[in-house]
């Protein structure tokens, strides 16, 4: 036998290594796993932040002009009041859209990227 004359202590401390280590390894995979979640969730605020407010801004803008649509085709001579002439784009379109434009283009970078297993030429 392999233990032979080894110490008691040896032999437990020597099964007991390999669950330990079985162990250890198991935690840190499951720490590695939830810090990518944890790190994706903050993504999703910036995405939020990024996209989501400019875009809830530019449906507010959206629906006020439907309901100035609407109280205009109602009665096209009391609603004098709607009616401008070739006004800008509100700030919060213009928000959306230059928040669209910068991840439409981070997008097609990243996208476009050359990858490492690509770059070799063919034989």
């Amino acid at each position: 036998m392999r233990f032979r004359g080894k110490s008691i202590r040896r032999k437990i401390v020597a099964l007991l290594l390999v669950p330990l280590l079985s162990l250890t390894a198991i935690w840190g995979f499951a720490t590695v796993v939830t810090g990518r979640d944890v790190a994706q969730l903050f993504r999703v605020s910036d995405v939020m932040q990024n996209i989501g407010y400019p875009t809830e801004d530019t449906v507010r803008v959206l629906e006020q002009e439907r309901r100035q649509t609407l109280v205009y085709l109602a009665d096209p001579r009391a609603a004098d009041s709607c009616r401008r002439s070739s006004a800008p784009a509100p700030p919060a379109t213009v928000r959306s859209r230059r928040s669209a434009r910068t991840r439409r283009s981070a997008i097609c970078a990243t996208a476009s990227a050359p990858r490492a297993a690509n770059t070799s030429p063919p034989s």
